[in-house]
């Protein structure tokens, strides 16, 4: 099953896997990952590439492991997964799998209350394709950008 070898794998990489995830704790997680990208913002955006090939498959597991929650875990580990992802990236640094980890917190996440602020992630995000080679992310990326974001915030183009 794809959560169990996500979750084995993640758990051989260090991260912590917890059986189960409330929705008060994912709460507080969501609150602590938006503050840190609030704190941290431009100036991490803007920062160095890194090479840290762990980084890279770290977060591309989580990018799995949150597809898989999506269908078999609580919502409430959903939120942890991308959030843990998120968090991860902020403390070490950008990737190419930066963006989609990004886009997909804020296609998650996303509520009337903080739906700015995810809008502005989600297009840092897209900002950041530039930078990395994505090519074979385009779908994802278009999907979680446009069809779970920006349609709040962008007219409809014919």
């Amino acid at each position: 099953d794809v959560y169990d070898s996500c979750s084995t794998v993640l758990t051989e990489l260090g991260e912590s896997i917890p059986v189960t995830y409330t929705l008060s704790e994912s709460s507080e997680m969501l609150e602590e990952t938006l503050k840190m990208y609030e704190e941290l913002g431009d100036k991490w955006l803007k920062g160095e590439k890194t090479d840290d090939k762990t980084l890279h498959t770290t977060l591309q597991f989580y990018n799995v492991i949150v597809l898989a929650s999506l269908f078999c875990k609580s919502f409430s580990m959903v939120v942890y997964f991308t959030c843990k992802a998120v968090q991860l990236s902020l403390h070490r640094g950008l990737c190419e799998r930066t963006p989609l980890t990004l886009l997909q917190f804020t296609s998650i996440v996303t509520k009337d209350d903080n739906a700015v602020l995810c809008y502005r992630i989600a297009k840092n995000a897209m900002s950041l394709r530039e930078r990395f080679d994505v090519e074979a992310q385009i779908p994802e990326l278009y999907y979680n950008f446009y069809g779970r974001i920006a349609w709040r915030f962008e007219p409809f183009q014919a």
